[in-house]
């Protein structure tokens, strides 16, 4: 889905010098971004796109330069030269490229450098928020990669910067609410930790709203934190695919809770409920779910809400292929969920979710184990 963005709002903005290889280079990142394009003859006013990442794609750095210093865009840039000899990518480096490549480099290197060029924009912009948003967005995204690198290569999690990271979720939980959380994520192009980021945080602001305290809301931030950690396995071009899946790769994807267990029972001291909410969040009432087609009394709490908050994430995040879908229609379709979701706490759930800023008026409360 090519998502031009040329009045404002882009996430990328390619400048380009009108040769063939721009058009096939929009194409591609149009499949993952809003795009704003234009010539080095008419770049974009400065304040058009701001926190954009940029793009240029030219013969070379120094039949560019002058456009390039005129965007004033450069600054971490990717550069995507036809000559890229040592010259040049020195002369890019020089305007002030993050990234050069030459056009006949692999498709997917490109990619992941504008994806990274994204990421960093939107992570730029937690800095307008408050300090301890700030803190907790930071170390939620540091550990996170720490995670899916212990998860990919089979080594220990690290149990202790992640514990750290869910204390800063939990201290925003008091200066925050989730619509700033889900918000602040909501650019990001790393998807599995944009997704498991909106469940983290949903289960935890929603357990703060409700009156859950204490070790009982770590243990919610940390299962939503780590409750995809199985797709560390699943190969990258299934998870950053920026499509839908193809029904092999649909079925290579559901083996992420098995995964999960694999990956979690090595810890030692791992409470077991957090297991439970990675391992089972996609099991249903009616026994029709997956790994272990367990039903009703089978699946906890903690569990049950986190199958919620996960489907209320995936329908209500912005995808390459897909719009993000409104609050009010995501609780309509999962209102039909009735042998799939728990109705009484989705009843809960989906009143906090659409008035996220009210004061609570319940009682404490607490989760069955």
């Amino acid at each position: 889905m090519n998502r031009d963005a040329q009045t404002g709002g882009a996430e990328v903005v390619l400048i380009h010098d009108g040769r063939p290889f721009a058009a096939r280079l929009s194409a591609r990142l149009g499949e993952r971004f809003r795009i704003g394009i234009y010539t080095v003859d008419a770049p974009p006013p400065p304040d058009r796109h701001k926190g954009a990442a940029t793009v240029f794609s030219l013969a070379d750095a120094e039949s560019g330069g002058a456009a390039v210093r005129a965007t004033l865009r450069a600054e971490d840039a990717v550069f995507v030269l036809a000559d890229a000899r040592p010259h040049q990518r020195q002369m890019a480096r020089a305007l002030g490229a993050g990234n050069v490549f030459a056009e006949a480099e692999p498709a997917h290197l490109i990619n992941g450098a504008v994806i990274q060029a994204v990421n960093q924009a939107v992570e730029s912009a937690w800095q307008n928020l408050s300090a301890e948003e700030q803190r907790a967005l930071q170390s939620s995204v540091k550990s996170f990669g720490s995670l899916m690198t212990a998860g990919r290569n089979g080594e220990p999690l690290p149990m202790a910067e992640i514990h750290a990271a869910c204390e800063d979720i939990r201290v925003a939980l008091g200066v925050s609410d989730v619509d700033r959380w889900m918000n602040a994520l909501s650019g990001h192009h790393d998807g599995t930790y944009r997704h498991s980021m909106y469940v983290c945080g949903a289960l935890a602001f929603f357990a703060h709203e409700i009156g859950i305290k204490g070790s009982d809301l770590m243990d919610l931030t940390t299962g939503g934190f780590l409750h995809d950690v199985g797709k560390s396995r699943i190969p990258l071009a299934i998870l950053d695919k920026p499509g839908k899946l193809d029904e092999a790769e649909w079925e290579t994807m559901k083996g992420h809770p098995g995964f999960s267990r694999e990956i979690m029972l090595r810890e030692h001291g791992l409470e077991e409920r957090i297991v439970r909410m990675a391992v089972h969040h996609h099991e249903k009432l009616d026994g029709t779910g997956y790994p272990d087609a367990l039903s009703s009394a089978q699946i906890d709490d903690p569990t049950r809400l986190t199958a919620i908050a996960d489907v209320y994430a995936a329908l209500t995040e912005e995808r390459a292929y897909k719009p993000a879908m409104p609050k009010e229609k995501a609780f309509g379709i999962m209102s039909s969920f009735k042998g799939h979701l728990d109705m009484d706490l989705l009843s809960r759930f989906r009143e906090f979710m659409l008035d996220s800023s009210r004061e609570t008026a319940a009682a404490p409360a607490k989760l069955s184990a």
